[in-house]
Protein backbone atom coordinates (compact mmCIF):
# COMPACT_ATOMS: atom_id res chain seq x y z
CA UNK A 1 0.00 0.00 0.00
CA UNK A 2 2.69 2.53 -0.89
CA UNK A 3 0.09 4.93 -2.33
CA UNK A 4 -1.75 4.89 1.01
CA UNK A 5 1.49 5.71 2.80
CA UNK A 6 2.02 8.65 0.44
CA UNK A 7 -1.52 9.94 1.02
CA UNK A 8 -1.06 9.66 4.79
CA UNK A 9 2.12 11.71 4.46
CA UNK A 10 0.15 14.27 2.44
CA UNK A 11 -2.43 14.45 5.24
CA UNK A 12 0.30 14.82 7.83
CA UNK A 13 2.09 17.58 5.91
CA UNK A 14 -1.12 19.50 5.15
CA UNK A 15 -2.17 19.23 8.79
CA UNK A 16 1.18 20.59 9.94
CA UNK A 17 0.96 23.45 7.43
CA UNK A 18 -2.54 24.45 8.59
CA UNK A 19 -1.43 24.33 12.21
CA UNK A 20 1.56 26.55 11.39
CA UNK A 21 -0.77 29.03 9.66
CA UNK A 22 -2.84 29.50 12.83
CA UNK A 23 0.01 29.45 15.33
CA UNK A 24 -0.32 32.59 17.44
CA UNK A 25 -3.46 33.62 15.56
CA UNK A 26 -7.01 34.13 16.79
CA UNK A 27 -10.45 33.58 15.33
CA UNK A 28 -10.61 37.33 14.56
CA UNK A 29 -7.54 36.93 12.34
CA UNK A 30 -9.53 34.61 10.12
CA UNK A 31 -12.03 37.39 9.37
CA UNK A 32 -9.29 39.94 8.81
CA UNK A 33 -6.94 37.88 6.64
CA UNK A 34 -8.27 36.43 3.41
CA UNK A 35 -4.92 34.74 2.72
CA UNK A 36 -5.21 32.88 6.01
CA UNK A 37 -8.69 31.74 5.06
CA UNK A 38 -7.57 30.67 1.58
CA UNK A 39 -4.54 28.85 2.93
CA UNK A 40 -6.57 26.93 5.50
CA UNK A 41 -9.19 26.00 2.93
CA UNK A 42 -6.46 24.74 0.62
CA UNK A 43 -4.82 22.57 3.27
CA UNK A 44 -8.18 21.14 4.37
CA UNK A 45 -8.93 20.36 0.72
CA UNK A 46 -5.59 18.53 0.42
CA UNK A 47 -6.36 16.57 3.61
CA UNK A 48 -9.81 15.60 2.34
CA UNK A 49 -8.59 14.67 -1.13
CA UNK A 50 -5.83 12.51 0.30
CA UNK A 51 -8.30 10.90 2.72
CA UNK A 52 -10.66 10.15 -0.14
CA UNK A 53 -7.79 8.55 -2.08
CA UNK A 54 -6.92 6.12 0.71
CA UNK A 55 -8.07 2.57 0.18
CA UNK A 56 -11.12 1.57 2.18
CA UNK A 57 -8.97 -1.06 3.91
CA UNK A 58 -6.60 1.62 5.21
CA UNK A 59 -9.44 3.87 6.36
CA UNK A 60 -11.14 0.92 8.08
CA UNK A 61 -7.88 0.06 9.84
CA UNK A 62 -7.79 3.57 11.32
CA UNK A 63 -11.27 3.75 12.83
CA UNK A 64 -10.33 6.47 15.31
CA UNK A 65 -10.14 9.03 12.49
CA UNK A 66 -13.43 10.53 11.21
CA UNK A 67 -12.74 9.94 7.52
CA UNK A 68 -16.31 10.63 6.38
CA UNK A 69 -16.34 14.07 8.02
CA UNK A 70 -12.88 14.91 6.68
CA UNK A 71 -13.92 14.03 3.14
CA UNK A 72 -17.25 15.81 3.62
CA UNK A 73 -15.56 19.07 4.57
CA UNK A 74 -13.37 18.84 1.49
CA UNK A 75 -16.49 18.37 -0.61
CA UNK A 76 -18.13 21.46 0.87
CA UNK A 77 -15.03 23.57 0.24
CA UNK A 78 -14.69 22.36 -3.35
CA UNK A 79 -18.35 22.14 -4.39
CA UNK A 80 -20.23 24.52 -2.08
CA UNK A 81 -17.60 27.04 -1.03
CA UNK A 82 -20.25 29.70 -0.43
CA UNK A 83 -21.53 27.61 2.48
CA UNK A 84 -18.24 27.70 4.39
CA UNK A 85 -18.90 28.81 7.95
CA UNK A 86 -15.83 30.69 9.23
CA UNK A 87 -16.55 29.49 12.77
CA UNK A 88 -16.59 25.88 11.58
CA UNK A 89 -13.38 26.42 9.62
CA UNK A 90 -11.67 27.86 12.70
CA UNK A 91 -13.00 25.08 14.95
CA UNK A 92 -11.76 22.47 12.50
CA UNK A 93 -8.27 23.92 12.40
CA UNK A 94 -7.96 24.82 16.06
CA UNK A 95 -9.64 21.72 17.56
CA UNK A 96 -9.90 18.89 15.04
CA UNK A 97 -6.58 19.17 13.22
CA UNK A 98 -4.45 18.97 16.38
CA UNK A 99 -6.34 15.78 17.26
CA UNK A 100 -5.86 14.37 13.75
CA UNK A 101 -2.16 15.26 13.91
CA UNK A 102 -1.80 13.49 17.26
CA UNK A 103 -3.66 10.40 16.03
CA UNK A 104 -1.44 10.13 12.98
CA UNK A 105 1.68 10.49 15.11
CA UNK A 106 0.48 7.94 17.66
CA UNK A 107 -0.32 5.43 14.93
CA UNK A 108 3.05 5.95 13.28
CA UNK A 109 1.22 6.51 10.00
CA UNK A 110 2.87 9.88 9.44
CA UNK A 111 6.39 8.49 9.14
CA UNK A 112 8.32 8.66 5.93
CA UNK A 113 8.38 5.32 4.11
Amino acid sequence: MPADDERLRDIHHATEAALRFVEGRTRADLDADELLTAGLMHEITVIGEAAQSLTSDRREAMTDIPWRQIIGMRNVIVHAYWRIDPDELWRTVSEDLPLLHRRLRESGRDQEV
